[in-house]
């Protein structure tokens, strides 16, 4: 089974209810749901800041932040580097490494079971521990953001 969430009322709080329904999935054992929402809740807040950052800081017509934000959309690497961008605006040096670290683990233990599952169906055989370390390599990404959340509008 496949879900679809789009939530738009709040924008900002998105990512949060997509998060703790995937802490809910680990709960329940459906580690392949608990990645996938994961991930998206990740995505989320990457693009919640990101366009926060963008409506009060730049001189940009609506239209413009709008057709910004459409653009590669889905693309993780897009997303994490508009929030390495705004890391390297406002975070000191070692919050900037940290997070420049997280980019590879992230990727290999939750994107790449994510997109096993999103894509081709498979990662049925995800185990325990393997949502651990999903949650574990996620870690430094969702911490980074919590500490742009000061910062950002």
């Amino acid at each position: 089974m496949i879900a679809v969430w789009f939530y738009k009322a709040n924008p900002s709080q998105n990512w949060m209810e997509v998060f703790y329904e995937s802490l809910s999935d680990y709960l329940h054992h459906r580690y392949q749901l608990a990645i996938f929402k994961l991930a998206s809740s990740a995505e989320l807040w990457a693009d919640g800041l990101f366009e926060r950052y963008l409506k009060s800081n730049a001189k940009l017509d609506e239209k413009v932040v709008g057709r910004i934000m459409r653009e590669q959309r889905s693309a993780w690497g897009t997303k994490f580097d508009r929030a390495k961008d705004l890391v390297s605006i406002f975070l000191d040096e070692a919050d900037q490494k940290r997070f420049a670290n997280s980019k590879e683990p992230f990727r290999k233990f939750v994107r790449e079971p994510r997109n096993d599952f999103a894509h081709r169906g498979t990662s049925s055989s995800l185990k325990h521990e393997d949502a651990g370390e999903a949650y574990k390599a996620a870690f430094d990404v969702l911490w980074t953001m919590d500490q742009l959340e000061k910062f950002v509008p």
